[in-house]
């Protein structure tokens, strides 16, 4: 089928049937009357609450008030939510470069050419690589650890 409708406000559709009937975020950035328009041609309905934006995880209320549970919160927003802060934002990219680092290793242990540098402790290069391996294994688990500890709901991480 083809819609000649607005392509933003579509998008706004496409959203609020992804999200379980929640107005997405993004009709904020359109105009309203377009918004409601498109709402009422696609039969969806609207009241003026519905406008507000959905708040991200960062800003949702922490439920342990005590000084632990404030750690939990910081860490699992500087973890799990680059959006919150420089140094989220910062994390998030270290962690995208040690992932990317660590596949990069995984396929030249497999290179037959480059394959004795990772394997050969008499290799000028092993000790270099084997101990940049073991800082990325021990900074995943770190962050596993952390990623367990701050989790809100242990069930659902695992």
């Amino acid at each position: 089928y083809y819609f000649d409708r607005n392509r933003e406000a579509f998008d706004a559709i496409v959203s609020y049937y992804l999200s379980d009937g929640q107005i997405p975020y993004l009709c904020d950035t359109l105009d309203e009357g377009l918004v409601t328009r498109e709402f009422e041609y696609f039969k969806i309905p609207l009241t003026p609450r519905e406008f507000e934006p959905v708040p991200s995880p960062a800003v949702e209320e922490i439920r342990d008030n005590t000084s632990l549970g404030q750690w939990k919160a910081k860490i699992d927003s500087l973890i799990n939510v680059p959006e919150s802060s420089r140094c989220a934002s910062l994390y998030a990219i270290i962690d995208c470069f040690f992932i990317l680092v660590s596949i990069s290793f995984l396929v030249l242990e497999t290179e037959g050419k480059v394959k004795d540098y990772f394997i050969n402790p008499q290799n000028k290069y092993y000790y270099h690589l084997f101990g940049i391996n073991a800082f990325i294994m021990a900074f995943f688990t770190a962050d596993y650890m952390a990623r367990l500890w701050s989790a809100q709901s242990k069930n659902a991480f695992l």
